[in-house]
């Protein structure tokens, strides 16, 4: 199937995804389970105390990789890997649970920041806050944890 002929769903799926919307959240799919506490993943890796402030467009360029991702999101995103052109371009991709599956989707696009809100041009915005070597995005689907990251 040619990328162009993918439902149009398939394709927003990762902007939704990046920015936390509930839509992930796929009912009835996950089975509730307990896991003891050697199971579970660490919450985060970012350090307990940031002095977090809202995001400039100087501060989204580079390369970011997800740490922590909390509320409705979580139930289906599990990782998530961005480039922040300082151009204006993102690109992406969110590993996420599907019917099938954990499967990565890809993405790309045009971004822009004002007044410390992100949004990725399809109308989903998310508050974008900075600390040194950390993003953090917040909206009404949750709070996603991103770090610094350097590609070679």
């Amino acid at each position: 199937m040619s990328r162009a002929s993918k439902p149009t769903t398939v394709r927003r799926a990762p902007r939704l995804a990046l920015l936390l919307a509930p839509l992930l959240w796929a009912p009835g799919c996950i089975a509730p389970s307990v896991l003891d506490d050697a199971q579970r993943l660490p919450e985060t890796t970012a350090p307990a105390r940031l002095d977090w402030r809202p995001a400039q467009a100087a501060d989204l360029h580079g390369y970011w990789e997800s740490s922590a991702v909390e509320g409705e999101a979580a139930v289906a995103l599990r990782k998530l890997y961005y480039l922040f052109a300082s151009d204006g371009r993102y690109t992406g991709a969110a590993l996420v649970a599907g019917d099938t599956g954990p499967q990565f989707q890809t993405l790309d696009g045009r971004w822009t920041l004002a007044d410390g809100v992100l949004d990725l041009g399809d109308g989903a915005t998310a508050e974008a806050q900075v600390a040194p070597g950390w993003l953090r995005l917040v909206n009404e689907g949750g709070t996603l944890l991103l770090e610094r990251s350097v590609l070679e």
